[in-house]
C-alpha cells in the first residue's frame, strides 16, 4: 500500500531508513513544543523492506566536503523562520 510518511532529520545523521523505492517529496520543519524538528516527507510502499538512504543537511555558509558534492541532488531548502536558519537538504 502507498502512503506519505514523514521522517525526522538530524544534521548529525546521513542515513535514513526508508522503504525501498521511496520517492522523496519535500523537506520542511515542524514545531514539537518549543523545539524545531526538520522533517522529510516521502511517498512509500508500506510493505517494502527498509533500506538506508543518504540524506545530507547543510546550513547556508556551512562547509560541504568536495567528496560529497559529486552526485548530490537538492531535495529542498528549509527556511526556519522562528530561529532564522536556512538549511539545504540533499540526497544521493
Amino acid at each position: 500500500m502507498k502512503a506519505i510518511y514523514k521522517y525526522t532529520l538530524s544534521p548529525d545523521e546521513t542515513t535514513v531508513q526508508l522503504p525501498k523505492g521511496a520517492k522523496l517529496l519535500s523537506a520542511g520543519y515542524q514545531m514539537d513544543g518549543h523545539q524545531v524538528e526538520v522533517r522529510l516527507w516521502a511517498l512509500v510502499d508500506t510493505e517494502a523492506p527498509l533500506e538506508a538512504r543518504e540524506i545530507f543537511v547543510f546550513g547556508t555558509g556551512q562547509f560541504v566536503p568536495q567528496a560529497l558534492v559529486d552526485g548530490l541532488q537538492l531535495l529542498d531548502t528549509v527556511n526556519i523562520h522562528p530561529i532564522g536558519i536556512v538549511l539545504h537538504i540533499f540526497y544521493r
